[in-house]
């Protein structure tokens, strides 16, 4: 990719067609996204019968099993994967399924926004049934298969409700039992634009910050096709973390059960999670952020930029502001950026956006508050300067 512009190299096809998963070191589908005319092929099918108006598909609400958000946040309890199955059930919620398709007298997990498919080893049929009724739980894929469609309709619908209709909005094939088993997820960007899922340890996809965080990067690359260099592959992992952890918060006990980390069921796994309130870094503006890296006192490149979003958010849910507000905020600031954008480019366009959406309010000074504390903005909204500093082994650390 070439800026038209400058002509600046700003990225190469890897770089705009994958991210890193949830967490790092599973490199090894970047040959296998890139076959893009098999891919496209294996998905047309699913997608003519998920798109609306698809000739001979009758839209039917169906009925499902999910844990909303995850299991340990519903119950605001301690379970790890191998507790007993009777654990587990009070934490089921029945819960309609819009808009499937019933194609040939079989209901299939496809709708307008989301396709249940199969594309990535190992060989998982998508579930079907013949009244649109699933009532698999946990063990079987067709619970996967349930929480996926769920997770990623609702999430479009949410977005779709606050005015934006362009984001994301045609059906993304979802492989719920994908990436070889491996305990990771990834999302592949246009053009083949799918979401797949791994059952390493506790399986993905019971836990809807997995869901929702790979959705999130679908959501960046249909908000800027440009997304790439800069500090674009920390802000996609970070806004991910966000947009999964705003919406758990406005799930029962998800503002109260370890409201600072994301994935709590899935980083029960030794992989571990992430947190969304760090402290002790600080952001360098000399540097360029890539995805998941260690940047000090045991802080990811993600939650530099996941942080500041969404401690605004908890300060501003705190004085009753909504979160249809708050998130409308954080979408419409990350349209028009282009590539090769930094934090504090993305920053700024938040508190300008927080100003401009609401000019008599607190928002764009509790942004920018926050942004502050991560030296990701400095006063009044100007470049930050790198404060400096090396810890004992001569190193540089963000203080």
């Amino acid at each position: 990719m070439v800026d038209a512009l400058t002509g600046d190299v700003i990225g190469d096809p890897n770089e705009l067609s994958t991210n890193e998963g949830k967490r790092a070191e599973e490199d090894n589908y970047l040959q296998e996204a890139a076959n893009i005319d098999a891919a496209l092929r294996s998905f047309s099918a699913v997608t003519q019968r998920a798109a609306k108006g698809g000739e001979g598909v009758e839209r039917v609400t169906g009925q499902g099993l999910v844990f909303n958000p995850d299991p340990i946040t519903s119950l605001a309890t301690a379970l790890t994967d191998n507790s007993p199955a009777v654990a587990f059930e009070p934490a089921y919620n029945e819960v309609n399924l819009l808009e499937l398709a019933k194609f040939n007298n079989v209901v299939r997990l496809e709708g307008p926004w989301v396709a249940i498919t199969d594309f990535e080893p190992p060989n998982t049929i998508p579930s079907t049934t013949a009244d649109g009724v699933w009532t698999a739980k946990r063990g079987d894929n067709a619970f996967n298969d349930v929480m996926t469609y769920y997770h990623i309709d609702q999430s479009q619908r949410y977005i779709q409700s606050l005015g934006f209709t362009g984001i994301q909005a045609r059906p993304i094939p979802a492989d719920s039992d994908g990436m070889s088993g491996a305990d990771n997820s990834h999302y592949v960007g246009p053009p083949i634009d799918r979401i797949a899922f791994g059952h390493g340890c506790v399986d993905d996809n019971e836990d809807a910050d997995v869901i929702l965080h790979e959705y999130g990067h679908a959501m960046t690359y249909h908000i800027n096709p440009s997304w790439s260099g800069g500090d674009s592959r920390a802000i996609g992992e970070g806004f991910g973390d966000y947009w999964a952890e705003t919406y758990s918060h406005s799930t029962p006990n998800g503002a109260s059960f370890q409201a600072d980390r994301v994935f709590e069921w899935d980083g029960t796994c030794p992989w571990g999670g992430r947190s969304v309130n760090v402290t002790g870094v600080q952001y360098d503006p000399d540097k360029n952020y890539g995805a998941h890296e260690g940047i000090g006192n045991g802080v990811q490149s993600d939650e530099l930029w996941s942080t500041p979003l969404f401690q605004s958010f908890l300060e501003l849910r705190g004085r009753d502001v909504p979160r249809e507000e708050i998130d409308t905020i954080v979408l419409q600031s990350m349209f028009g950026l282009g590539a090769g954008f930094k934090m504090h480019d993305l920053a700024a366009a938040v508190v300008a956006t927080a100003k401009q959406l609401h000019p008599q309010g607190v928002h764009s000074g509790i942004f920018q508050a926050q942004f502050e504390k991560l030296n990701i903005l400095g006063p009044d909204g100007s470049v930050p300067t790198w404060p400096g500093g090396v810890d004992a082994a001569g190193a540089a650390v963000k203080r």
